[in-house]
């Protein structure tokens, strides 16, 4: 009796796989996703508020100081921002940050990686 090799039928094209691998990437920085949900609903922020709200975020029921607000712009400034581009759109010369082209798609996989998680 001879057997047959089911022909593989991808569900996604090797470019989607791709692109959802380097967007996970990004996303695996809690920094990365901090600033993400530091924007949300805002058209832009300065990147002296939104090290504020990063700040916020990240250190909810701790006390704010000098120390942790300097170490969030530095990572910021020399990491994440420039790590984030496309995601969202940081104006170097005004400092201005605001959501790229690609934020809506990495807000909704960061919402459907967190439903996923929280139904697990």
């Amino acid at each position: 009796m001879a057997t047959t090799t089911p022909t593989p039928n991808p569900k996604y094209t090797n470019n989607e796989i791709d692109d959802l691998t380097d967007l996970l990437h990004l996303l695996s920085s809690p920094r990365r996703i901090h600033v993400l949900t530091a924007l949300r609903g805002e058209s832009e922020l300065r990147r002296t508020e939104l090290v504020t709200r990063v700040n916020q975020i990240a250190y909810r029921n701790e006390r704010m100081t000098a120390q942790k607000r300097k170490r969030t712009n530095i990572s910021l400034y020399q990491q994440h921002l420039e790590a984030l581009e496309g995601v969202i759109e940081w104006d170097r010369n005004t400092d201005v940050i605001r959501p790229g082209d690609e934020y809506d798609r990495a807000i909704a996989v960061l919402d459907w990686a967190l439903l996923a998680y929280r139904q697990s």
